[in-house]
């Protein structure tokens, strides 16, 4: 189950829409990261065959997207991007406010002190 030639498959991940980097991405077997913009690049070669069904997966903590495609190695690489939505985890445990100042936390995380 190995291609005779390396066979890429590159693209960027966003993350609620903007590039990130340290994601991890996956085919079968082979991981990487992806980098200061997002990017990433994976070779498929002792994974693959042609004509296979290749799911590629970005994965940040719990959340995740993936997608297919048929290899086909006349094209010689692939490019596909993924784009993660975050599932927003909030917590209050171990926060601690002191003071008279109201504070307002949104959904997407960030946090306001009046």
């Amino acid at each position: 189950m190995t291609l005779l030639v390396p066979y890429y498959v590159y693209g960027v991940v966003t993350l609620d829409g903007s590039p990130q980097s340290g994601i991890t991405v996956s085919v079968s077997t082979e991981e990487t990261t992806t980098d200061d913009d997002g990017k990433y690049q994976i070779n498929i070669q002792d994974v693959a065959t042609d004509g296979q069904s290749v799911t590629v997966t970005a994965t940040y903590g719990e959340d995740s997207d993936e997608d297919s495609f048929t290899l086909d190695v006349s094209d010689l690489f692939k490019e596909l991007d993924l784009s993660i939505t975050s599932t927003a985890r909030y917590s209050t445990e171990g926060f601690s406010i002191y003071g008279s100042s109201p504070i307002t936390i949104y959904g997407d995380g960030h946090l306001t002190i009046y």
